[in-house]
Order: C-alpha cells, then structure tokens, then sequence
C-alpha cells in the first residue's frame, strides 16, 4: 500500500467522521 494512497484514506476518513470546514477550505493532499 502505497503512503499516498493511505494519506487519501485517512483523509476521506476524517471527512466522513469529522467534516469540518477548515478541511474544505484547505484540503490536504
């Protein structure tokens, strides 16, 4: 599993479990 793919993962999970606005207004990829 490549590092990229697991900071993608951890993000959508953070999306889905805390959507706060700052991640919309700066997102991290």
């Amino acid at each position: 599993m490549k590092a990229v793919d697991t900071m993608h993962v951890a993000q959508k999970t953070l999306r889905d479990t805390h959507p706060a606005p700052t991640l919309a207004r700066n997102p991290i990829h």
